[in-house]
C-alpha cells in the first residue's frame, strides 16, 4: 500500500477509530499523554501517523484486506406481528395437595401425642395452660 493512501487512512482513522490507532502506537512502543491541549494533540497525532506509517512500511504492522466491509450498518428485519389466532393458551395452574403424603403426616402427630411431645405452638399452649390450672 503506498505511504500517501496509508497517510490518508491513518487520518480518517485518528478521527473515528482513535482507540485501535492508540493502541497500535503503544504496542509499538509508543506512550499516549492524557490531558493534552488541542494544540499538543494535534502535534501528536502527527507523531503518531509518522511511526504508524513507518511501522507499516517496516514490516512491524501489516495491512490485510477484508472481504466483508467493516462498520458496515444492516438494519435487522422486522418481526411479524403476533396475531391472535398463533396464540396459544397457557396450561391452567395445577392445584397441588396441602398434605402430599397425608398418612405419615397423621402417624407423626398420633406419636408426638403418645409421647407428649408438643408438635405445634398452639399445643405447647394447651399443654402448658392445663399444668397451670
Amino acid at each position: 500500500m503506498p505511504s500517501a493512501l496509508l497517510c490518508w487512512h491513518l487520518n480518517h482513522w485518528l478521527t473515528y477509530a482513535r482507540s485501535t490507532l492508540l493502541e497500535m502506537y503503544e504496542a509499538l512502543g509508543g506512550h499516549v499523554p492524557r490531558g493534552v491541549s488541542s494544540l499538543e494533540r494535534s502535534r501528536h497525532d502527527e507523531r503518531i501517523r509518522e511511526r504508524l506509517v513507518r511501522g507499516f512500511e517496516l514490516g512491524e504492522l501489516v495491512a490485510r484486506e477484508v472481504d466483508e466491509p467493516v462498520g458496515a450498518w444492516f438494519w435487522p428485519e422486522v418481526p411479524e406481528p403476533l396475531r391472535p389466532e398463533s396464540w396459544t393458551p397457557r396450561p391452567e395452574p395445577v392445584e397441588e395437595e396441602v398434605f402430599p403424603d397425608a398418612i405419615r403426616q397423621a402417624e407423626t402427630l398420633k406419636r408426638a401425642a403418645e409421647q407428649g411431645v408438643p408438635f405445634c405452638e398452639e399445643c405447647e399452649r394447651r399443654r402448658t395452660q392445663r399444668e397451670a390450672a
